[in-house]
């Protein structure tokens, strides 16, 4: 019996170095920053001509092209929303304006806000194109973004004058909406 009495016992002896334990702990902080990044699929200058037109006697119209997609990546603080504001570096020739129309793309997620529709831009002031971006990214494929199509408007026929290509920079800007 004391034989049975100590292998217990020296049973629960090792049962209790068996189960002995210890631990370390420490912290990790979690942080989410604020982004804010916008580029374009391209960046090659896009040259816009006046058109003649095919009856004589009906107005010179001008040239699209939708060739450019605004990438951007945005991470909001709290409500916070972003907007796109775009603005020539000059003025269009005389008789002409420069419209840009936005079309949010469909790759990328969160919310990449909504367009204002086509636009008449001017070297005066910045012209909002995009509104309400949330938190999001756009994605990078080959049609990821928001399309841009500008257009080249004849509004004066009878101010055109023979010149040649005026060279307009376009900025376009991710911001804080105000």
């Amino acid at each position: 019996m004391k034989r049975i009495l100590a292998v217990l016992a020296l049973l629960a002896v090792a049962g209790f170095a068996f189960a002995a334990s210890a631990n370390v702990t420490h912290v990790i902080n979690l942080q989410v920053i604020e982004v804010v990044a916008v580029g374009l699929n391209d960046a090659s200058a896009i040259t816009l001509t006046t058109v003649a037109p095919v009856v004589p006697g009906d107005p010179p119209t001008g040239q699209s092209n939708n060739s450019k997609y605004l990438r951007y990546t945005t991470v909001n603080s709290g409500v916070t929303t972003r907007r796109v504001t775009a603005q020539m570096s000059v003025a269009a020739p005389a008789g002409t304006a420069l419209q840009l129309e936005t079309t949010i793309g469909s790759g990328g997620a969160g919310t990449q806000g909504v367009t204002t529709g086509p636009e008449t831009l001017t070297n005066a002031s910045a012209t909002d194109v995009i509104t309400g971006i949330a938190s999001c990214y756009t994605g990078t494929g080959g049609t990821d973004g928001a399309q841009l199509t500008y257009t080249l408007l004849v509004t004066a026929p009878g101010s055109l004058v023979v010149a040649a290509a005026v060279p307009v920079t376009i900025t376009l800007t991710l911001t804080d909406a105000s």
